[in-house]
């Protein structure tokens, strides 16, 4: 069976999709770095022979940018980065109480996601539908390729309440302007009266990765980043100096 991301609302445990089994998953992590109420995370778990936790650290977002006006990347301020390194490590932690854990690579997430189904013989791939214009561009791009390769695709809507692309559909094709139309159009949830993912008490171990260079969760100095304290005080320098 192939699903489409496009059609996935947000999901609870009786409206799963019939699932396939003994075979292996790739847990795609991207914003929803958690083990809880995480629906991609428990389909993946189910009646897999081997789930792989996969999170990419994307130079798009991550790469150090010396010419940013604040520390950090082009796209990420270093407080956001360092947040997020401190939640991968929390996540790696979790997995690994389930007797799992997180698998870590470096490199263009489109890039790095097709070797990875290509190697490690994934026939589900399971991730949490994404809104912004950047992640609806990659996954075009990693669900050609599933597609193409018979790969089931499990994405449904758990990092928001309702499905975006639902709510301007309903209102004609354009988003509701105050949250009293919002509201009214959003109507009550259709999953309020069931109930939410579980956390899975067990996830199926990794299997072999091959050749892949997997790393651990990297430090805010792997990544290229100077020394928190010497950050602050660039900072504050670049402030002092707006000033006169």
């Amino acid at each position: 069976m192939r699903l489409s991301s496009q059609t996935f609302t947000r999901f609870s445990p009786s409206s799963y999709p019939n699932m396939t089994s003994g075979s292996n998953s790739l847990m795609w992590f991207r914003k929803g770095l958690r083990i809880h109420d995480n629906p991609a995370l428990e389909y993946a778990a189910k009646n897999s022979t081997h789930v792989y936790p996969l999170f990419v650290i994307d130079p798009h977002y991550m790469k150090p940018d010396p010419t940013a006006f604040s520390p950090g990347s082009n796209l990420a301020g270093l407080n956001r980065i360092r947040f997020l390194l401190e939640s991968l490590v929390d996540l790696d932690s979790n997995l690994k109480k389930l007797g799992s854990r997180l698998l870590v690579l470096h490199g263009e997430p489109g890039e790095v996601l097709i070797r990875c189904l290509k190697e490690w013989d994934i026939k589900r791939l399971c991730f949490e539908y994404d809104t912004d214009p950047y992640y609806q561009a990659l996954d075009a791009k990693v669900q050609s390729y599933a597609l193409e390769s018979g790969i089931e695709i499990f994405s449904p809507v758990s990092h928001t309440l309702f499905n975006p692309a639902d709510i301007i559909q309903k209102n004609g094709g354009t988003p509701p302007m105050n949250c009293l139309s919002f509201s009214k159009i959003a109507g009550e949830p259709h999953w309020l009266s069931s109930s939410l993912s579980t956390t899975p008490s067990v996830i199926p171990p990794v299997g072999d990765v091959g050749n892949c260079e997997i790393s651990e969760v990297p430090t805010v100095k792997q990544l290229g980043y100077d020394d928190i304290q010497e950050v602050m005080n660039h900072l504050y320098l670049k402030v002092v100096n707006l000033k006169h």
